[in-house]
């Protein structure tokens, strides 16, 4: 059977999924983070690995993988070299950009894609390619509106609770709890020796909707902060774009943002603001399945709807957003 291998790689988690050339999911596989620039290059590469063997163990035989399409933060030859040394020589390799598979899982070619994932970023897509990117530019130079950015906040917070120049939050307990330490001061420890890596401090960002959910003001303050920054990319996105006429989907996408009902909402209401014309549309799958549906349609010479239907039809209930 021939089949598309579609991977996103990110800041968090490495996806891999097997689909036909008619849109049915054959396997799927998660690896850890995948990204070069944050992680060491062994762990990058071995992340990407993992998802694809798990992925490839789980469809059906036989098997021929045509092409791999996807985000590729390792790059394409390593990508190749992964899928070769597990019995799948593959020639086609093809980068399928993260904001036009968000758009594609959702049915759309045209419009501004919200990712705030690990990192964050607004990028404006015509016709399935880039038009204007703003944001995505990593911990030290951006990420504003992130799970990262989200995360470092509330921790600041905490150590200006500690020192009593902020007010009391129940983010103290929450994180102290997730990261196993005993007193508020154990945090510096903890944080600093060794560093906890970029993704261990973004899974700090959930405890802060959790805060929020409950009535935390803090919390709450973090999230309308970092709905604003994520307004602001998309303003910039489209201002940069052109585009001033007429209604646009505005996809959101990534975890800190699916995961957290406040930041949809405090982004929602900064977009009426900064970008009246979007309109937001929720990920209804990873964008993985929009890396498949682009390597499709470039295998086959045709894009369908059916192609995306089968890919929702199919997919495991887990990867559904």
């Amino acid at each position: 059977m021939k089949v598309i291998a579609a991977i996103d790689g990110g800041g968090t988690k490495t996806d891999c999924l097997l689909a036909s050339l008619q849109g049915q999911c054959l396997g799927h596989g998660q690896g850890g983070p995948s990204v070069p620039l944050y992680v060491p290059w062994e762990q990058a590469v071995a992340a990407v690995r993992t998802a694809f063997c798990a992925a490839q163990e789980m469809a059906p035989r036989p098997l021929e993988i045509v092409a791999i399409a996807g985000a590729l933060p390792c790059g394409a030859e390593v990508v190749r070299a992964v899928a070769g040394d597990n019995g799948f020589p593959v020639e086609a390799v093809w980068p399928v950009s993260e904001a036009v598979a968000c758009l594609a899982v959702s049915g759309e070619s045209h419009g501004l894609v919200i990712m705030a994932g690990t990192g964050s970023f607004a990028a404006a897509v015509r016709d399935g390619q880039h038009v204007t990117y703003a944001g995505g530019k990593g911990p030290l130079l951006g990420d504003e509106g992130s799970a990262y950015a989200i995360a470092v906040a509330a921790l600041r917070a905490v150590a200006r609770a500690m020192d009593r120049r902020g007010p009391e939050t129940q983010l103290t307990e929450l994180i102290r709890a997730h990261l196993g330490v005993e007193s508020a001061w154990g945090l510096v420890g903890k944080v600093y020796d060794p560093p906890l890596a970029r993704h261990e401090i973004a899974g700090i960002a959930p405890l802060v909707s959790c805060a929020a959910d409950r009535g935390d003001q803090t919390a709450r303050a973090i999230l309308t902060s970092a709905a604003h920054d994520l307004a602001d990319m998309a303003q910039a996105a489209l201002c940069r774009a052109g585009w001033s006429d007429g209604e646009l989907p505005a996809v959101f996408a990534g975890g800190a943002l699916l995961g957290s009902h406040g930041l949809q909402q405090a982004l929602r209401a900064a977009l009426k603001v900064r970008a009246p014309r979007a309109r937001p549309l929720p990920l209804p799958l990873r964008p993985v399945f929009g890396v498949a549906v682009e390597g499709i349609a470039r295998a086959t010479g045709e894009r369908t709807p059916a192609t995306l239907d089968r890919l929702r039809e199919t997919a495991p209930a887990e990867w559904r957003v």
